[in-house]
């Protein structure tokens, strides 16, 4: 069958409504963490899909750091009593069973010139959250470092965001820095009840008992790699990958929608005559040690990057506005990586060529998988849609996802890795 008539009738093929109830399903596992069950449960089940679509699968075995929260809340003592809902960072420590009794003080953004404007010595320490951002080591170790006692960090939504302890370094060997004089437990809350407590702090003195239960340790976890044997070029490889765990959320956007997508092309790709190889990967860990999955593909598989001739990483495309090709991500301590124009052209043009609008961005707070293949010296992309609100939160649910981007993106992946594989 010629190229452009195997296009025409595999792009009839994707069906939204399947690759939502693979959406729905993933969701159902709960906090897909490494190594915690549902992470367990996303390897078997993204596995059994691969399996289904006749396709060999093999697993990247890895350590990774895992959470599991048991509880966190915080109860008001004075001047009323009150118990309000909080998540905890991830990677806080955990309280006592008594928890942490202290006074509120807010910090702003807790940044080192806040606390010359107060006194945090023995203290909660509260402060707001700003925007782009999602690690917050720097804040927590400031409030420790001038006393405190605990952390509470005020999101700007109405729904809880799920922080992370993480310094939020691309370099591996600084994401986990040590916070002085000690660690000390660190929460979120939401806006609505950020903004309750703080009017109480500003009428006067308001006490409280924050209380963390949780578990961290090294847990195994995967890389689920489904592939695809080309012909000629059968020893060079494509990949899409898509990550498969979560911020200790449902993860229906992050990122059900991508491991949506590498279901899709499961089931579609095996039909055509693809010169190169092409692997679809579930990695693991992406939320923890800055993409430590792809990390470890490039570790596990060092002496085989010559042949990965390209990358297209699949990451949250079910909610939010347009759809982006993202050309570059900033890092603290890093700088720029900047994505392949190439194979950015391919995506635009493939988007154009069947009628779906796409457009360059940037992410201003870091990269997904890909960041840990462009470092690598492997030509890499990202398809993402950056203004999700409920991204890292409880509220990263099935509801909020449209099942037509997910065929889109589907739809414009597929297209590009048949060219990729046959140039």
């Amino acid at each position: 069958m010629p190229l452009k008539k195997r296009v025409e009738k595999a792009i009839t093929e994707v069906n939204a409504k399947r690759a939502f109830e693979h959406i729905k399903n993933l969701a159902s596992f709960g906090s897909r963490v490494a190594g915690t069950e549902g992470d367990l449960k996303s390897i078997k089940y993204m596995s059994e899909q691969f399996v289904k679509a006749g396709l060999k699968v093999e697993y990247d075995v890895f350590n990774a750091p895992s959470f599991i929260e048991k509880e966190a809340k915080v109860l008001l003592s004075y001047p009323s009593k009150k118990e309000i809902k909080v998540r905890a960072m991830l990677y806080s420590v955990s309280t006592s069973s008594e928890g942490v009794k202290g006074e509120l003080v807010y910090a702003n953004l807790c940044k080192e010139e806040d606390f010359m404007k107060i006194d945090a010595k023995e203290k909660i320490v509260m402060f707001s959250r700003t925007k782009d951002k999602d690690a917050f080591y720097e804040e927590v170790a400031n409030a420790a470092k001038n006393g405190a006692k605990a952390v509470i960090m005020v999101d700007y939504n109405p729904w809880i965001f799920t922080a992370t302890m993480e310094s939020g370094y691309f370099d591996i060997k600084k994401r986990f820095l040590p916070v002085e004089p000690n660690p000390i437990p660190a929460v979120t809350i939401n806006s609505e009840d950020g903004r309750y407590l703080l009017e109480q702090i500003a009428k006067g003195k308001v006490e409280a008992t924050l209380v963390v239960d949780v578990t961290s340790e090294e847990k195994e976890t995967k890389n689920v790699r489904a592939i695809i044997e080309g012909g000629r070029k059968a020893d060079e490889k494509i990949l899409v990958i898509a990550h498969r765990d979560t911020a200790n959320t449902p993860g229906a956007n992050d990122n059900a929608s991508g491991l949506a997508t590498l279901i899709e092309l499961a089931q579609i790709l095996p039909e055509y005559r693809l010169n190169r190889s092409v692997e679809l990967i579930a990695m693991g860990a992406e939320e923890e040690l800055g993409s430590l999955g792809s990390y470890n593909y490039c570790k596990i598989h060092k002496d085989e990057l010559d042949k990965v001739k390209a990358v297209i990483n699949v990451d949250m495309v079910a909610v939010g506005s347009k759809l982006k090709v993202i050309t570059e991500g900033l890092w603290p301590d890093k700088g720029r990586l900047e994505t392949s124009k190439e194979i950015n052209r391919l995506l635009i043009e493939e988007a154009n060529r069947i009628g779906y609008f796409v457009e360059y961005g940037i992410c201003p707070f870091a990269t997904s998988d890909e960041g840990r293949f462009i470092d690598a010296g492997v030509s890499a992309s990202w398809l993402w849609k950056p203004d999700d609100p409920y991204y890292h939160s409880t509220e990263d649910t099935p509801d909020k996802v449209n099942p037509n981007d997910i065929k889109a993106v589907c739809e414009i992946v597929k297209n590009a890795v048949i060219k990729l594989a046959n140039m």
